[in-house]
């Protein structure tokens, strides 16, 4: 038993401390966290549509290539087009087109770059 001039602590301390920690839990767990989260899945969403695009890029080059089509005009079409359709400046873009010759084949291989993603495409000219 405890002597009648000391306080008891009870349950009213520890619910104000409980409160805060519950506060914090819900700024931490209900705000800070999911827009991290939604940050991060956007940034690997754009990841990867600048990937599709050099991808994308480098094929439209590469059966242009080879049907003949690939001048500098057309690469800089294609590197406008590419730079519209995800907002960003056209440097940012490049292409290259080179044709090699293999004993009777003649190969064409596109090497195409989008905001730093490199992607290459390889197609045997007829």
């Amino acid at each position: 038993m405890k002597p009648s001039g000391e306080k008891v602590s009870g349950i009213g301390s520890a619910g104000a401390s409980e409160a805060g920690n519950i506060a914090i839990e819900l700024v931490v767990l209900g705000i800070l966290l999911p827009t991290l989260l939604v940050g991060f899945a956007l940034n690997l969403l754009s990841a990867q549509r600048s990937a599709l695009a050099a991808q994308q890029l480098a094929r439209e080059a590469v059966r242009m290539s080879a049907i003949g089509m690939w001048n500098g005009k057309t690469s800089e079409l294609l590197r406008g087009a590419i730079a519209d359709d995800l907002g960003i400046d056209s440097s940012d873009v490049s292409i290259e087109v080179v044709q090699d010759q293999r004993s009777s084949l003649t190969v064409a291989t596109s090497t195409a770059r989008v905001n730093g993603r490199v992607e290459r495409a390889r197609m045997v000219v007829q």
